[in-house]
């Protein structure tokens, strides 16, 4: 009787997968054709470097570290060789991250030892998501290029797990995250959970932290010697918008109740305020990895996304495309609600704020005379985005406490054994209120009383 070999099943279902993951993306990105927002950005960048000119001279067009400058400019290219509009090429790129996700999500849950059937179901809610089909084949964004490396990162880091010969794997889980932090700083955030989640000893931990480092730092050696003024100032210039969040609620509420809109950020005070306000936080939480479960590795993964979209005044559309395939990998069900909320807070901004995202040639206003529900609707889904993050940050850290004193995760690593040490001394704990006390709450009465004092100033 003739049998079928179960890997070529799955590499039969996963070659699927990707394929209509492909093609649900390129279709829109194809009918779009419109140069706007972030592509229209994109498109200078692909001229400054055509030109061979320094792309850190005009401010606030590329604050990010010199590895993926020469991106928007192999798309310019693409687009002039081929006659195709340079929105579909550049879009390209980020649909080709989502394809990779997409059999990566497939890979991992597979490498966590689920089902085809399981493995299948949770791969397709990314292959029909609407937060990531929105930012790769409308908005078009680098960002669903980032979030495919940083979870090409965990499946590595699983593939290490499953074998004696570790080094290799952990060297390419620190490569992939280090591609990552090289086109967007924000994975490197991420690095800590790694290193205490993932890495066994020391030489792991400095393997892993030299890969992480390496291609932002090889990028970066060129603009620190001949333009070190310019590259410091453009790199470290740059706070985000206050498109999403908490901040979002007041810039929009200003027009519900006034009728003024602001097109611009809401403060860029409050801006740096909520930063230092998310790194305090994450740091505090951070302190608790210790007690995860090493295979809770992309569980905890996901809480400086969180963290970042709840407390930072700076989140803009393409950053919620961070979380989703660590959750899905997890087969987190937060991932149901999350998606469903964020879709509805990403196509209300745009409808309002950036409409050619979403009509693109055809022109078509989403708003017409229903500019105020729209507002509406984006206050009330940015209010519930908030309300989940925290939610769901606070799942992730109690399941991890529960399951710790249910059993306690035993660890040969002594910098982990160490930190626990720690946390199981009275004085550390004593610190550690402390700090919350001296830096959190002012910093919350601080930021409190600035988003009022603008307000006022905006409102009246």
């Amino acid at each position: 009787m003739f049998k079928i070999n179960k890997n070529l099943i799955y590499l039969l279902v996963g070659s699927f997968l990707v394929v209509i993951s492909g093609i649900i993306r390129i279709i829109p990105a194809w009918e779009l054709k419109a140069v706007v927002n972030d592509i229209a950005a994109y498109q200078s960048m692909a001229n400054i470097v055509a030109r061979g000119d320094n792309i850190y001279a005009q401010r606030i067009l590329f604050p990010y570290m010199p590895f993926s400058q020469f991106h928007p400019m192999i798309a310019l290219k693409l687009a002039e060789a081929t006659g195709w509009g340079f929105d579909f090429a550049i879009k390209l790129s980020f649909i080709l991250g989502d394809i990779m996700t997409t059999g990566l999500i497939f890979a991992a849950l597979l490498l966590a030892g689920q089902n085809l059937k399981k493995s299948a179901i949770w791969t397709l809610f990314w292959v029909f998501n609407p937060v990531a089909i929105l930012i790769s084949a409308f908005h078009g964004n680098i960002m669903s290029d980032v979030a495919t490396f940083i979870v090409a990162s965990v499946v590595a880091a699983q593939g290490a797990d499953k074998t004696e010969d570790r080094l290799p794997l952990v060297a390419l889980s620190g490569l992939l995250l280090g591609i990552g932090v090289a086109l967007r700083t924000f994975p490197l955030l991420m690095w800590p959970v790694f290193i205490v989640l993932f890495t066994r000893n020391i030489k792991e931990a400095i393997l892993f932290t030299v890969l992480t480092l390496l291609p932002a730092s090889i990028s970066a050696i060129p603009y620190l010697w001949y333009v070190k003024e310019s590259f410091l100032a453009e790199v470290g210039g740059y706070g985000g918008f206050t498109d999403f969040g908490w901040v979002s609620i007041l810039r929009s509420s200003i027009f519900l109740i006034y009728g003024k809109r602001m097109f611009s950020n809401y403060d860029d005070v409050i801006l740096r305020l909520t930063q230092q306000l998310f790194l305090y936080s994450y740091g505090i939480i951070g302190a608790t990895f210790v007690f995860f479960n090493p295979k809770s590795l992309a569980k905890a993964l996901a809480i400086p996304c969180l963290l970042f979209y709840s407390l930072y005044a700076g989140a803009s559309a393409q950053y919620f495309v961070w979380v989703l395939p660590l959750a899905l990998i997890t087969r987190s069900r937060w991932a149901i609600i999350f998606t469903l909320i964020c879709s509805i807070a990403l196509i209300s901004f745009y409808s309002i704020y950036a409409p050619g995202i979403l009509v693109g040639r055809f022109g078509m206003s989403p708003l017409d005379s229903k500019e105020w529900a729209i507002t509406f609707i984006n206050v009330l889904s940015n209010g519930l985005l908030e309300i989940i993050c925290f939610l769901w940050v606070g799942s992730i850290l109690w399941n991890e406490y529960y399951q710790f004193c249910k059993k306690e995760w035993n660890s040969n690593v002594f910098y982990v054994k160490t930190l626990r040490g720690l946390w199981s001394n009275h004085v550390y704990i004593s610190i550690l209120i402390i700090t919350i006390i001296v830096m959190i709450f002012p910093l919350l009465i601080q930021i409190i009383n600035r988003a009022y004092a603008v307000w006022k100033v905006v409102a009246h």
